[in-house]
Order: C-alpha cells, then sequence, then structure tokens
C-alpha cells in the first residue's frame, strides 16, 4: 500500500463506531479495512462495490473503495470513487487529497492541482506529507504547492535521549519578572516543522505577542507523539519553561488545532501537574476513547470549538460534552455558525482572543 493511502487509510479508523454522513458505520466496513490494510486489495474492491451499490450515499464506504482501486492501478476508478467521498463532509478533505494523488499518478497537473487546492480548503493541511509524498511530486515539482513560511526552532535532548524541537513566543516587552498566562500548542496535521509553521502562520502569528502569553509551540519527536517516552520529554522540556519564567497559575494552558487534539487530549487526560485547561478545534480524537475513559477525564475545565459544518466532529464532540461532564468536568461546547473543519473566525487572532475572554478569564 502507498503511503498516501496508508496514512489516509489509519485516519479512518477513528470513525468506529459513529456515524458517516448518514450512514453508521458497518461491519462490512470494519472487513473492508482489514482487507485493505493487509493488502488483499482485489478482495475489498468487490466487498466495497457491493456496498456501495447497496448504500450509495456511504461516502466512508466510496473513501475505502478508491483506495482499492488506486493500489489496484485502476486510476480512473480511484478518481470517480474519490469524487462521491468527496461529496460527504466527514470524508471531503480527505478524499480530495486522494484525489489529487491520483490525478498526479496520472501525471494530470492541473486536475492535480486543482484538487489539493479544494482539499486544503476543506481542511486538509498535512503540509508535512505534501512536502515527501511521492504522490504529488508533480506538483511539487512545478511549485504549485504553497507551503507556509518557515520558522527556527530550538532544540532539547531530554534525559531519556528523545529530541524535541519547540518554539518559544515571549509577549511583547517581555518583562521576566512578571507573571505571564501561557498555552502549549499542538499544530495540526503530521505534527512536524511544516505544520508548526502553518500554525504559526494562520493561528497565532504575532497575536500570542501582542495578548501578553507566553506560547510553546511544538514538533513531534521522531517516535511521535503518542509514545510512552515523547510524554516524559514533552514533562521534562515544559518543567524546564516553567522554571525560566512566571506562569500564571504555574501551569498551561493546552491547545490542540485539527489533528493535534489528539495529543492534546491525551496528555491533558494524563498530566494535571502541567495543564490547568484542553482546548480543541475540530476534535476528532476523541472518537477514539471509549464512554468510561471520557467519564474518568482528569482535566476539569475543557473547551470544544467545533464548526456547525463539520457535521462528525460536531456529533462526537456533542458525545464527550456529555460523558466528560457526567464524569465531573466543566466543558465548554462552542459551536461556530456556518464554519467547517477550519473555521475562520479562529485563523488570524481568533483563537487567541476565544483565549483570553473564555479560557484565561475563568482561571484567574
Amino acid at each position: 500500500m502507498t503511503w498516501c493511502g496508508l496514512v489516509l487509510l489509519l485516519a479512518a479508523t477513528c470513525l468506529v463506531g459513529f456515524v458517516i454522513d448518514g450512514r453508521a458505520d458497518s461491519e462490512e466496513w470494519r472487513k473492508a479495512q482489514q482487507l485493505l490494510q493487509s493488502g488483499q486489495n482485489a478482495e475489498a474492491e468487490a466487498l466495497l462495490e457491493r456496498l456501495v451499490k447497496k448504500e450509495p450515499d456511504n461516502g466512508l464506504a466510496w473513501y475505502g473503495l478508491a483506495l482499492a482501486r488506486l493500489e489496484l492501478g485502476d486510476l480512473e476508478g480511484a478518481a470517480e470513487a474519490n469524487k462521491m467521498s468527496s461529496k460527504y463532509p466527514a470524508m471531503r478533505p480527505e478524499a480530495l487529497y486522494n484525489l489529487a494523488c491520483t490525478y498526479g499518478r496520472m501525471d494530470e497537473l492541473d486536475p492535480a492541482s486543482d484538487a489539493l487546492k479544494q482539499a486544503i480548503a476543506a481542511g486538509f493541511i498535512d503540509y508535512d506529507l505534501m512536502r515527501t509524498d511521492p504522490d504529488v511530486e508533480i506538483l511539487r515539482r512545478a511549485g504549485r504547492i504553497v507551503y507556509p513560511r518557515e520558522h527556527t526552532y530550538d532544540t532539547i535532548t531530554a534525559r531519556n535521549g528523545i529530541t524535541l524541537q519547540y518554539k518559544v513566543v515571549l509577549p511583547r516587552d517581555y518583562d521576566p519578572q512578571r507573571t505571564y498566562p501561557a498555552l502549549v500548542s499542538f499544530a495540526p496535521g503530521g505534527w512536524g516543522p511544516a505544520s508548526c509553521d502553518w500554525s504559526l502562520a494562520n493561528l497565532w502569528g504575532e497575536s500570542t505577542a501582542e495578548a501578553g502569553w507566553i506560547a510553546v509551540h511544538l514538533i513531534a519527536p521522531d517516535r511521535g507523539w503518542m509514545t510512552h517516552p515523547s510524554h516524559h520529554a514533552l514533562e521534562e522540556l515544559l518543567g524546564k519553561i516553567q522554571d525560566d519564567h512566571h506562569i500564571e497559575g504555574k501551569r498551561f494552558h493546552l491547545v490542540g488545532f485539527g489533528n493535534g487534539a489528539r495529543p492534546a487530549t491525551t496528555y491533558a487526560g494524563m498530566s494535571m501537574r502541567f495543564f490547568q485547561s484542553l482546548t480543541t478545534v475540530a476534535n476528532q480524537a476523541v472518537a477514539r476513547w471509549d464512554e468510561d475513559e471520557l467519564k474518568r477525564f482528569s482535566q476539569k475545565r475543557v473547551f470544544l470549538l467545533v464548526g456547525s459544518n463539520d457535521t462528525f466532529a460536531l456529533e462526537i464532540n456533542r458525545k464527550a460534552q456529555t460523558l466528560m461532564r457526567e464524569g465531573g468536568s466543566d466543558v465548554t461546547l462552542t459551536v461556530l455558525d456556518g464554519e467547517g473543519r477550519i473555521p475562520s473566525s479562529l485563523l488570524g487572532g481568533g483563537l487567541m482572543r476565544y483565549l483570553n475572554r473564555n479560557v484565561r478569564e475563568g482561571s484567574l
């Protein structure tokens, strides 16, 4: 299986147990997913063709069918299935990116470029993947991918040998004797440098410095964020930052945007020592948590922001709010009217303004 297809297939595993654009995840889909992951693409294609014939509005099944056809070399068929899957909001960003990959394999420059532009507009912002994915090499060669401006990052090697890259943005006119609110930001996408660059350019920029916050922006280590050693390395870094600065409440406000909500949610549930609140945007990660885990969630102040048009994320965040509240957490769900997976109202300082009005004021 190619890198493009494998990455997006694994991203879809978080959909288990939820309704996808009117169709519940089914035993047939789980079987098809197993076949795809084991490389039995012909068998997966046959199963999924039967499924979309029976359920033509099943966006998830069309998505899987596109992957199977892509691996079997049926590029025209994969393109058609990706177009069908992209009609459904929950699948649209990934399906459009796969469509760009399909056109890339076909050496169709303009269609590939158009599909990628639509994917990014719909919420696919994994620039780390776009830098290396062989299926969009045609777009890189033609200069059709506009990457965010690169930033410089500091490096720390923890006692366990794990190296972290990070950037600390200090308030304007920073006074080392003063106390400041502080946040830790997990970027969306692939959690690498390009994802962090996008986050700095589009979410934070100068807004944290102007708002008077200390902001810590993180790049995932080679092992990724979802490993126990990485967690210890992060805590060592945050302990150092606590020692170097006067931080309000002596703990950080944790923020996860898009795919960055996954490590943010996990770490917020693990550590009350370092974090005093959790804020996520378009959080699909809570679909991976079972009901008991959400009820036991240890972080007591949680803010969930979701666009009203991001129907899948909205459904699972409503469920998470109910379960976390049952467990004693104070959970605020904010639905952003008319917004999608990348809420425009949160770009260019909007997220910082939300944190100031809602998250910080509630902690004072």
